[in-house]
């Protein structure tokens, strides 16, 4: 039988507000990185770097971490 409101509907629902949770964190984070002077300085010239594949997008991203933590 269909339990709308049964145990296991209820564990989903609550996983799925730590999900949102943590995609808004995610959201907030990268509007804040994408905001950042430092940022918006560097990433034409690093996007440009990453399709020329004169960097790796592991590297890509150091840098720009790297550029909100100066």
């Amino acid at each position: 039988m269909y339990q709308p409101n049964g145990p296991g509907q209820l564990a989903r629902r609550r996983d799925q507000l730590v999900d949102w949770t943590w995609q808004m964190v995610r959201d907030t984070v990268l509007d804040r990185l994408l905001s950042s002077p430092k940022v918006r300085k560097i990433r034409a010239d690093i996007e440009r770097q990453v399709k020329a594949g004169k960097l790796t997008p592991a590297l890509a991203a150091q840098q720009i971490l790297s550029a909100t933590s100066e």
